[in-house]
C-alpha cells in the first residue's frame, strides 16, 4: 500500500469491514518502526474501522531487509535476527498503539 496507495488510512477507512486480516511489513521489511511507515495514523484508521475486534487480524512480517521475501522465507534464516525484529516489531507495535489511544 505504501507504493500504490496514496494514503495508507484512506484505504484502510474504504475497505472499512471487508478487511480481515492486514498483512503488514515496514518500508525495508525490518521491524516495523525501524522504515517509514505511519503507524500511529495506520492504527488510528484501524480504530476508526472498528478492527479491534477478535475477528480481525495484523500480522506483520519482518524478514529483514531486501526487495524479495523468497530468501529469507526458503533460505537458512538466522534466528537471532528474525527473533530481534519481531520482538522490536511487536514493542514497537504496543507502544505506538498505547500511546495512539491515550490521544
Amino acid at each position: 500500500m505504501q507504493s500504490e496507495e496514496s494514503h495508507i488510512a484512506d484505504t484502510l477507512w474504504k475497505a472499512g469491514s471487508r478487511l480481515t486480516n492486514l498483512h503488514m511489513a515496514d518500508s525495508n521489511r525490518c521491524a516495523l518502526g525501524e522504515g517509514s511507515l505511519d503507524l500511529d495514523t495506520l492504527i488510528m484508521a484501524l480504530y476508526l474501522i472498528g478492527y479491534n475486534n477478535d475477528k480481525c487480524f495484523v500480522t506483520p512480517e519482518p524478514l529483514g531487509p531486501g526487495g524479495d521475501p523468497y530468501p529469507a522465507m526458503f533460505g537458512k534464516p538466522r534466528s537471532d535476527v528474525l527473533d530481534r525484529l519481531v520482538e522490536t516489531t511487536a514493542k514497537t507495535w504496543n507502544e505506538r498503539e498505547q500511546i495512539v489511544r491515550n490521544l
